[in-house]
C-alpha cells in the first residue's frame, strides 16, 4: 500500500485535531486503503463503521463487476485484519447501513461510495444528523460534476454556510 492508494490522506491531520477516543464511519471501504491509514496514524480512533456492500455496480470509469468487488473484499479484509478490534464492519449499502449508526455520534465521515448524484444526495442526507457538532463532514471526488454538484446543492437546502475546505486528492469537508 502506498500513499497514492489512499484517497484521503489530507483528511487525516483535521481528524486527528478532534480529540481523543474518536468514532468514525467511512462509506465505500474498497480494498481498506484510506481506512488502514488512519488507523495506522491515528491511535486516537477507536472505533469506525466500515461501510460497503461489495456488490457489482456502475462506476464513474464503467462497470464494477461481483469478480472485482469480491477481490476488494478480500484484500480489505486481509488489510483490516488487525484492526477488527476498532472496525464495525457493515456490509451492506449505504442506505440500509444509516439505520446502525446512532444520531450525532459521529466524529468524522468520509463518503466515498456510489459516485452518481442520487446516491451521493441520499449518502449525505442519510449521514448529516450521524455526525456530531463540532466534527468532520467529509468526501472523496469533487472533482466529478455529480459529487460536487448534490454536495453543492446539499449545503445550499441546508442552509450550511460554514467553509468548505479542500484537500489534494479531491477531498471536500467542513465542520458541522
Amino acid at each position: 500500500m502506498s500513499l497514492k492508494d489512499v484517497s484521503a490522506h489530507g483528511l487525516l491531520s483535521y481528524i486527528k485535531e478532534l480529540g481523543d477516543d474518536l468514532t468514525g464511519c467511512e462509506l465505500g471501504v474498497c480494498k481498506g486503503f484510506t481506512l488502514r491509514h488512519f488507523l495506522d496514524l491515528a491511535p486516537q480512533i477507536t472505533k469506525v463503521y466500515a461501510v460497503d456492500s461489495w456488490t457489482p455496480y456502475m462506476d464513474w470509469w464503467g462497470p464494477v463487476t461481483q469478480q472485482m468487488v469480491d477481490n476488494w473484499r478480500e484484500y480489505a479484509m486481509t488489510l483490516l485484519n488487525p484492526y477488527m478490534d476498532k472496525i464495525e464492519l457493515l456490509e451492506m449499502d449505504a442506505a440500509s447501513a444509516a439505520s446502525h449508526i446512532p444520531n450525532h455520534s459521529l466524529d468524522y465521515i468520509f463518503i466515498d461510495g456510489d459516485h452518481s448524484h442520487s446516491a451521493v444526495t441520499r449518502d449525505l442526507n442519510n449521514y448529516w444528523s450521524k455526525v456530531k457538532t463540532g466534527g468532520i463532514f467529509a468526501g472523496h471526488d469533487w472533482n466529478l460534476p455529480e459529487v460536487s454538484q448534490a454536495v453543492n446543492e446539499f449545503r445550499q437546502q441546508n442552509n450550511i454556510t460554514t467553509e468548505i475546505r479542500f484537500t489534494q486528492t479531491n477531498v471536500w469537508f467542513w465542520y458541522k
